[in-house]
């Protein structure tokens, strides 16, 4: 099946435990590239440890599920995310820099069937137009 990963960094003046504490509210992986809406997030204690999310992708709403995966608190996470046409992960590790933090992103999509693998160039496309600038955008939503 037809896969890809792509990468994108960006800095922040916030601290990485500032945005450690972020991670744990859903409202913060909505629009990350593939999140439209978080829906039905789970919690072990005050630790987000999956959600529900909705995304959009070549004129379709899909949902899909995002479980956490490797982590280490204040300096990596990922999610594993499935959807009915894709399942990958998304990986997001943060570097203290001297004003600040280097978040770094990297996301893997694969389709999961000869049937979404039709569609996986859209997909793909899409997610490649627009990487760098979500986690931009995204870096710049901690800024202190």
């Amino acid at each position: 099946m037809p896969s890809q990963t792509f990468e994108a960094s960006a800095t922040t003046s916030a601290s990485p435990s500032a945005i450690w504490e972020q991670f744990q509210i859903p409202s913060t992986w909505e629009g990350i590239t593939g999140v439209d809406e978080v829906l039905e997030p789970e919690f072990d204690d005050d630790r987000l440890t999956g959600f529900e999310f909705a995304s959009t992708a070549a004129g379709k709403r899909y949902i899909g599920q995002a479980r956490l995966g490797e982590s280490s608190p204040g300096e990596s996470l990922q999610w594993d995310i499935t959807t009915t046409e894709i399942r990958g992960w998304i990986r997001v590790d943060l570097a203290p820099e001297a004003d600040g933090t280097r978040i770094s992103v990297a996301m893997r999509v694969e389709s999961v069937s000869v049937m979404a693998a039709f569609g996986f160039p859209l997909i793909a496309g899409a997610i490649a137009s627009g990487f760098q600038e979500t986690v931009d955008e995204f870096a710049a939503g901690f800024a202190s």
